[in-house]
């Protein structure tokens, strides 16, 4: 456990590191501010119920800028993963600090400690950062009642129903998912650095694994945004193809560090 403890303090110990872990934190909440402004400035504008202002919210009721705060968001998790998680592998390789940890813990030990801490600073810096978020709407706009929404929309659907006597509970379970899906594309660039020493190509491998995601027909938005009219069914489909995806992945990349290392011993 020494080896882990380490390899999630060392992230705290490089400026630029922590520089993306405020990013991750703050940043979602940041677009508060400019909602907030938008509504004061927009007297015909109603106040948002807390859970319509949330940064996962599929319709956001702010302009431009507010748009552009959850977008950025999304389409930097690949890039600022790699920076965070992947690139201590490449590091590791140049500084010969591999083969010191390697020695006393083994190569397998060494690839599942980097692939849990992957996940793990992953989910939990995107769950804190987009829980953050949601605990300041609800503080915000507290009393706010206007939604957007209409319960005959889909008042035939349950799960539409269910979404609307549970708002809160819907938002926390969409961010549990983008968190989880930040871990996994986390994963999808570390396994790729413990097999590739350039990073250029990492960078390449998850923001093309990421943006299949996001393009292909059961795509990842209907999971990280909440209150979409879209079936039960069909984002189930959605989350089990991209976990999929994302495991095998990962599963033939542990594959081939495995057969290597029993190959050259």
């Amino acid at each position: 456990m020494k080896a882990f403890r380490f390899m999630i303090r060392r992230n705290f110990l490089q400026k630029r590191k922590n520089l993306i872990i405020l990013f991750l934190i703050f940043w979602p909440s940041v677009q508060i501010i400019f909602t907030f402004i938008n509504l004061l400035n927009d007297p015909q504008m109603y106040v948002i119920a807390p859970n319509q202002a949330a940064i996962i919210y599929d319709f956001n009721f702010g302009k431009i800028a507010e748009n552009l705060f959850a977008g950025v968001y999304m389409y930097s998790i690949p890039i600022v993963m790699v920076m965070l998680n992947s690139e201590d592998c490449i590091d590791d390789q140049t500084s010969h600090l591999k083969n010191s940890i390697v020695t006393r813990i083994g190569l397998k030990k060494y690839v599942i400690l980097h692939l849990l801490k992957s996940f793990f600073v992953g989910f939990i810096l995107v769950f804190c950062g987009l829980m953050l978020n949601l605990l300041l709407v609800h503080i915000v706009y507290r009393g706010g009642l206007f939604t957007g929404l209409s319960r005959d929309f889909y008042d035939h659907d349950a799960y539409w129903t269910w979404m609307l006597n549970h708002q809160t509970l819907t938002n926390i379970i969409h961010i549990t998912i983008y968190a989880f899906l930040a871990g996994l594309i986390s994963l999808v660039g570390t396994i790729t650095a413990l097999q590739v020493r350039n990073k250029k190509i990492i960078y390449a491998v998850c923001v093309v694994m990421w943006a299949f995601l996001y393009i292909n027909p059961y795509s990842i938005e209907v999971l990280i945004k909440s209150f979409r009219f879209i079936e039960l069914k069909f984002q189930i489909i959605a989350f089990i193809l991209t976990v999929t995806l994302c495991v095998l992945y990962v599963s033939i990349g542990l594959g081939r560090l495995i057969y290597n290392e029993k190959k050259n011993s």
